[in-house]
């Protein structure tokens, strides 16, 4: 992972979900930390994307605090340690993959959103798709949402409409 790729945006919302899974006494860094981190973020990008795929994005909440709630809680000296887990690492190799496809120079939100789900073998894939979510919907929500734009630049989402 080169970490100078991601926008700005992203590299906010790793942090933010490094933040939590810490917060949360958690030793793995989880995909369900990343979706939770894009449902919380302040521009709701990721909200707006899941509402242009008549997604329901409480239910996704809901659904992904409950997988969250099925880590396990490390306390005393392993504590305070995070690491990113395989499927962390396989999601975000898949963003970077995703990017590289869609010829953009910066990983942005919506191709993070777009990993999680697609990977398919992690737990907040599983709560997209209870929340409505699906791939090719997804890419049409994305594609429809960055109106031709490339994500050339670390702010690239602050260009989408």
């Amino acid at each position: 992972m080169n970490i100078e790729r991601y926008t700005e945006k992203s590299r906010q919302i790793l942090q933010n979900a490094q933040t939590l899974a810490l917060g949360s006494g958690h030793q793995k860094l989880m995909p369900q930390h990343l979706l939770s981190a894009l449902l919380e973020d302040s521009d709701n990008l990721t909200q707006k994307l899941i509402m242009n795929c008549n997604g329901n994005v409480e239910l996704t909440k809901a659904e992904n605090q409950r997988s969250l709630n099925k880590i396990s809680v490390v306390e005393g000296s392993g504590a305070g340690n995070v690491t990113a887990s395989q499927e962390t690492a396989r999601t975000l190799l898949l963003a970077e993959k995703l990017s590289d496809q869609n010829q953009d120079q910066f990983v942005t939100l919506e191709r993070l959103l777009q990993a999680i789900l697609e990977d398919g073998k992690n737990e907040a894939a599983s709560s997209l798709k209870v929340g409505g979510l699906s791939v090719n919907i997804l890419r049409e929500a994305i594609n429809k949402i960055r109106a031709g734009k490339k994500a050339d630049s670390a702010s690239a989402e602050s260009t989408y409409e």
